[in-house]
């Protein structure tokens, strides 16, 4: 059988939960918040440790060094002031740090980075990191080399399918 100690923890588990079964109908009156409160309503708080995706699949994350001030974050076109320095595999050369002030979208920041700084807050100071092609590449959120001189989008080469 299980060792005495597992023994010993399913059995506090399995008593735990036999004994939360039984639910009250007194709602709790212990509580240091107003009475009219709604914790849905605040917006989350970031915490110095705390890790976030800052790409759709994933693969470029950032690390809470310093928290940032205020709620806005920038967005498409918006003016950053940004300082990075690179690490690359698991070198501890660190390249010289770069600062660049530029538009988001501009094509001056590497990708990993640009993804990073759209989930930042002001001041904020985060380790990011992501893959060398993530370093490598620069930002293609810009879009305007898709758009042709009239500003539209090319048409799409696939065919559409008729219903």
């Amino acid at each position: 059988g299980p060792p005495a100690e597992q023994r010993r923890s399913a059995m506090a588990a399995d008593d735990a939960t036999a004994a939360g079964d039984e639910l009250s109908d007194v709602a709790s009156t212990v509580s240091e918040a107003p009475p009219d409160w709604n914790s849905d309503d605040e917006p989350p708080e970031d915490h110095i440790g705390d890790e976030h995706d800052c790409s759709r699949d994933g693969r470029v994350k950032k690390v809470i060094v310093r928290v940032g001030r205020g709620l806005d974050r920038p967005g498409q076109y918006d003016i950053v002031r940004v300082r990075w320095s690179a690490l690359s595999g698991g070198s501890t050369d660190v390249a010289e740090a770069q600062e660049i002030e530029a538009s988001m979208g501009e094509d001056r920041m590497p990708l990993a980075v640009e993804f990073a700084v759209k989930t930042m807050r002001l001041g904020e100071l985060a380790e990011v990191s992501g893959p060398a092609a993530y370093a490598a590449a620069l930002s293609p959120l810009c879009g305007r080399r898709l758009r042709g001189r009239d500003g539209r989008l090319p048409r799409s080469k696939v065919p559409r399918r008729r219903r």
